[in-house]
């Protein structure tokens, strides 16, 4: 008596054509990890484009955002001048640049003409890294900066 053993990628005759095929096809797929861009520069100022509504930037090509920023700027400078970034995650657009004239220029930018249709959009300068925000209250308005820096690290000191 002869044992039939089966493993999961075996096929037998009552395998219907369609599930053989779909099984051949996934057994030699590995799925190759995407690699992502290299980092924007640290010293770079970095401009946040955020969307209003009605547009994915995930489905738009990084040229064509980058050719739509150009133009929105009057083509005061070209796409050497900064880097762009998608993130489709966020549904933003950051732009990093070295220069404060292109930076001025790109924090101006309130809509973009993309595929024949203009779009609203929210620019903003990012905090460099870093850089904290926070808000203290129960403080009097004359407080100088130098005396409520003195006041906060005697009290995070003990």
């Amino acid at each position: 008596m002869h044992r039939l053993i089966l493993r999961p990628y075996d096929t037998t005759e009552s395998d219907p054509p369609a599930e053989k095929q779909k099984r051949e096809a996934t057994q030699g797929f590995r799925r190759r990890k995407r690699r992502s861009p290299p980092p924007l520069p640290k010293e770079d100022i970095k401009i946040i484009l955020r969307l209003h509504k009605g547009l994915w930037v995930k489905n738009i090509l990084g040229l064509e955002l980058s050719r739509a920023v150009i133009d929105a700027c009057q083509r005061r400078f070209n796409g050497n001048d900064f880097l762009l970034r998608v993130h489709a995650g966020s549904n933003i657009v950051i732009i990093s640049t070295p220069s404060i004239e292109v930076a001025s220029r790109l924090r101006g930018i309130s809509q973009l003409k993309i595929r024949g249709r203009i779009h609203a959009f929210n620019a903003y300068v990012a905090d460099p890294e870093g850089v904290l925000r926070g808000i203290v209250h129960g403080i009097p308005a004359e407080t100088s900066q130098d005396e409520l820096m003195e006041n906060l690290r005697v009290r995070t000191q003990g």
